[in-house]
């Protein structure tokens, strides 16, 4: 197990990878962190500052400065800005003078430099002969190689006794088999719910399990990222994230230093899953403005294969838009720019494979309707995009139409990968009317094309359910009173559905109207705003808990959108009349 932290720390960057996993697990052995890494602010080589117990028990200062890999006679005292020494003398000079807290200026002093690698031989002597000639009586030098930081995780945030053996077997094995990322997955999850379940409800207690999932997290996305495979990374990057929130969540009104601590762990872990899931999507990106691009960039001669890959690639790539927007929408005028930039890079990159990959014009399990409640959602915060939504839903339902009069790859209710294979396995009726028992994928392509006014297609859709799949349940899922405390976790036996709904026709709207039906039924659904992350403005945890635990978006999400979208088109008619 030592071996394997030692080599992530070896592969770690010094920033925002090393600086941000040490001031976890120095506050996890006891130390009081004061000073975490900052940008555009000045640190006098001054990384991690934190107060802990010496070498003989005292309270002691250890000013940390961080740097990646081994040090060799370059990253010693060469020209780069990064080089070791010229940061110990700003410390020496600059720091410990004028920014050192002045409750700490009469403690003991440590100055650390942490490496994720070794002190090269090279460079050994030169080292030693610096801590020599500059110790005082106050302060002294250290240095904190790969070999000494993975011993210091391994008796904190890793330790034996915090992880208990069936978890770090979970943990080992989800290391090991990062090249197969379901099986990594699989235990990493185990890892991820054993410790959130040992955890209970003591918030000391989640807290450290907090801070393990995240170190975690961190040491498979490493190996992940060696090993030129994401897919694990990412996938577990979600289940922490929504872990992390489900035990933050209980303590809303609490402001001690253990909640802000989980809550920063949590912001930590939201942080690293944005950078985890944009470095999967550039992937994405690279082939979305090519025709055939995606399809060809799955590898596989399966239809099955190509579609369900697709749509899970812009369900992914919508849901990290969504997040540029939640975070542009909280963000500073300089920051805000960036988070638009990046959440419409994200929307055009989304309906530019959509209009090159005809795999995505037609979903090809109701499961799908969460990727397409996604990317429907994203676009359409860009009013730009709208004529690339309209598009999109006419192809879905004159291609659905006209799949189930030919029998071919229509949207079925079967989630097994073999019943995908064989879809459709027969013509018959009784076939049919087991494939396309319900549907919750009619109801949202029917809401969207009544909210955009586009009678043609929803023609087309009502058509289609009255005579040739009229037993098909058209159905909604929402939250109940019990989700709040199931859909973080991933169980998935929970909330209610509106069933019973029809697809409108604009033409006799007064008379039928799915919308106005959809918003009188969640009026009264309570406990979608009593959700902790609708109450706290967190909505696309959420939509991730939807994306990645395979719970249908609630209409609630996508509802006043196209009810504000209806109501401009008829404004905009009658002011025309």
């Amino acid at each position: 197990m030592k071996a394997i932290v030692r080599e992530f720390l070896a592969s770690m960057r010094e920033r925002d990878e090393l600086d941000c996993i040490l001031p976890d697990m120095l506050s996890e052995l006891g130390f009081t962190v004061y000073s975490r890494p900052g940008r555009g602010t000045v640190q006098y080589g001054v990384d991690v500052g934190a107060v802990g117990p010496g070498r003989d028990g005292r309270d002691t200062v250890y000013l940390l400065s961080i740097k990646q890999g081994d040090l060799d006679r370059a990253t010693w005292n060469g020209d780069s800005a990064q080089a070791v020494r010229p940061s110990l003398e700003e410390i020496r000079d600059a720091y410990i003078p004028t920014r050192l807290p002045s409750q700490y200026r009469e403690l003991p002093i440590v100055i650390c430099v942490c490496l994720g690698g070794e002190v090269r031989e090279q460079v050994q002597t030169q080292v030693e002969n610096y801590y020599e000639n500059n110790k005082t009586d106050q302060v002294s030098y250290e240095t904190w190689n790969g070999d000494r930081l993975a011993g210091l995780l391994m008796s904190g945030v890793l330790g034996e006794g915090v992880i208990l053996d069936d978890l770090r077997s979970h943990f080992r094995k989800a290391i090991a088999l990062v090249d197969e990322p379901e099986v990594s997955f699989q235990h990493f999850r185990a890892l991820v719910k054993g410790l959130h379940e040992k955890a209970g409800s003591n918030i000391k207690d989640q807290l450290a399990a907090a801070r393990q999932m995240y170190v975690a997290l961190w040491v498979l996305y490493v190996w992940a990222r060696d090993a030129e495979n994401l897919e694990a990374a990412y996938l577990c990057s979600e289940q922490v994230t929504l872990h992390t929130w489900d035990m933050r969540r209980h303590h809303l009104e609490n402001k001690t230093k253990a909640v802000q601590a989980l809550d920063a762990v949590f912001n930590q872990s939201l942080q690293l899953y944005s950078v985890i899931a944009a470095q999967l999507v550039e992937k994405f990106e690279a082939h979305a403005d090519t025709l055939h691009g995606l399809s060809t960039a799955v590898n596989s001669q399966s239809p099955v294969d190509v579609s369900l890959k697709l749509f899970d690639m812009i369900g992914r790539a919508s849901l990290l838009g969504l997040w540029k927007a939640w975070s542009g929408a909280l963000a500073n005028a300089s920051l805000k720019e960036k988070f638009d930039q990046d959440r419409q890079k994200l929307t055009n990159t989304v309906y530019q494979a959509i209009g090159n990959n005809p795999a995505l014009l037609l979903p090809l399990t109701e499961d799908q309707a969460i990727d397409v409640s996604l990317a429907l959602l994203l676009m359409g915060h860009d009013p730009d995009a709208y004529p690339e939504i309209c598009g999109w839903l006419n192809q879905i339902s004159q291609r659905w139409h006209a799949s189930v009069l030919m029998n071919t790859s229509y949207p079925c209710v079967f989630g097994e990968y073999s019943a995908l294979l064989d879809h459709p396995a027969e013509r018959s009726e009784e076939y049919l009317k087991e494939a396309t028992a319900g549907s919750v994928l009619m109801p949202l392509i029917a809401s969207w094309l009544e909210g955009l006014g586009l009678t043609e297609p929803l023609c087309v859709l009502r058509q289609l359910h009255r005579d040739e799949i009229p037993h098909c349940t058209l159905q909604l899922w929402v939250p109940e009173e019990g989700s709040e405390d199931a859909i973080y976790v991933g169980d998935t036996d929970t909330g209610s559905v509106i069933s019973g709904l029809k697809v409108p026709d604009l033409e006799k709207i007064d008379q039928y109207s799915l919308l106005q039906e959809l918003q009188t039924a969640t009026a009264s659904a309570n406990a979608f705003d009593d959700l902790s992350c609708i109450q706290t403005g967190l909505w696309p945890i959420l939509l991730m808990s939807s994306r990645a635990n395979r719970i249908p978006v609630p209409p609630q999400m996508w509802l006043p959108m196209l009810v504000r979208t209806n109501d401009e088109e008829v404004q905009e008619s009658s002011g025309s009349s």
